[in-house]
């Protein structure tokens, strides 16, 4: 155990001093490297802008077609009434003749 602990502080003390420094050429190629993994991703972000735009028209079209058939069910709902109404009010009028 003690061969094993002495060993691990060991290797920690020679790992210690290491410093990583990045030459400029490293950095450029790090930058390209960067650039040529973005391009796509814009690319994508294009797309989805699009089918975004897309989708919002479809809703858009959705939310009219479910406007229009709400009003049709309250113009049919209206002309029942209208219709039932206007029934009981002849015979209304008629029973009191």
């Amino acid at each position: 155990m003690k061969h094993i602990l002495f060993f691990s502080i060991l290797l920690c003390a020679i790992a210690m001093p290491v410093l990583a420094e990045l030459t400029p050429q490293e950095l450029d190629n790090l930058r390209a490297i960067v650039k040529e993994k973005i391009k796509p991703l814009n690319i994508d972000i294009g797309t989805l802008k699009t089918d975004i735009v897309q989708l919002d028209g479809r809703l858009t079209d959705v939310e009219k077609q479910s406007l229009y058939a709400t009003n049709v069910t309250y113009g049919l709902i209206f002309l029942i009434i209208v219709a039932i109404g206007i029934r009981a009010w002849t015979r209304k009028g008629t029973a009191t003749h």
